[in-house]
């Protein structure tokens, strides 16, 4: 903010990052005063989430304008290679309402979800994991976001045009008409940002997808929960393409882009949980056994 020439809307972000500090003061509240490491863990890592979320959305913007030419016109080639055409998924899920509503739901349930997540994993005994997720998801913003500038998408309907897509666009959530002003940002930037105008920038790798694995990948231990986020996102796969105006491509990539996020996570985790204090700083359910409290107990004989 101090080097690029681009006004925020502090007040309109202050409400979200106010609720974002309340949850990161109410966890160590519980952490510090009332020895209740569960809530303070879940609700310590809502607001990092949170506040992640919104600085990551910022610095997002600080990117533009984007210098490097678009890559849609070779996505769609890679995506009619592997004989998808995007109009035509388009068109036969507008011709189908209920599937068309459905998706739409599935699209914008990314974030409930990782919440949901966050809170599960917090108010267990597996702290590990939700580190590992939270470490994921800033990994996987940051290598999405540093690819695309190298490789700035904007989305798979300029490159079909609008004519073809006259009756379905209009039903989309990424439409048509938001995908022109997104074309136009990203190649002339921006003077001012706000939560009320802002737009979803990243088109390859889907940071949609991303999130998609998380949710469905940190959720593999609780049976019935990982049994309704695989359901719900083997939604989010066609919900991305269609309603995310994103190429196919954008979507394999975003997989891709997951899984090393997840390696990452998972090797910083455990290396810092693999140091000499690392028993302190567990939570009691985590802590260490003393090795002198394992030692039998002689006899009064």
């Amino acid at each position: 903010l101090m080097v690029r020439p681009i006004e925020v809307d502090i007040a309109g972000y202050g409400g979200v990052i106010l609720v974002g500090l309340l949850l990161l003061a109410t966890g160590q509240h519980y952490r510090q005063w009332r020895g209740e490491e569960k809530i303070a863990v879940a609700t310590t890592g809502a607001a990092l989430f949170t506040l992640f979320t919104i600085v990551g959305s910022i610095f997002n913007y600080m990117l533009l304008p984007v210098p490097a030419a678009r890559v849609d016109a070779t996505l769609a080639a890679i995506d009619s290679a592997l004989g998808v055409h995007w109009p035509s998924i388009v068109n036969a899920v507008f011709e189908r309402p209920l599937l068309n509503q459905i998706l739409a739901i599935v699209y914008v349930s990314s974030l409930p979800q990782l919440l949901v997540v966050v809170l599960v994993l917090g108010f267990s005994s597996h702290h590990g994991q939700l580190h590992k997720f939270l470490l994921a998801g800033l990994f996987g913003a940051l290598l999405v976001m540093g690819i695309w500038w190298v490789f700035p998408s904007s989305g798979a309907s300029l490159v079909y045009g609008e004519g073809e897509l006259a009756k379905s666009g209009a039903n989309l959530i990424v439409n048509h008409k938001y995908i022109v002003e997104l074309n136009r940002i990203i190649a002339e930037g921006v003077t001012s940002i706000s939560p009320k105008t802002a737009l979803g920038l990243i088109g390859f790798p889907s940071f949609h997808m991303v999130m998609a694995c998380m949710s469905v990948f940190y959720m593999l231990q609780y049976r019935l929960l990982f049994v309704i986020f695989a359901g719900t996102n083997s939604l989010m796969l066609p919900a991305i393409v269609v309603h995310g105006n994103h190429h196919l491509t954008d979507v394999l990539a975003g997989a891709a882009t997951f899984a090393v996020a997840a390696f990452i996570a998972h090797h910083v985790v455990e290396r810092l949980q693999a140091r000499p204090d690392a028993a302190s700083d567990a939570s009691p359910q985590e802590a260490v056994v003393p090795e002198v409290a394992q030692q039998p107990v002689p006899s009064a004989g």
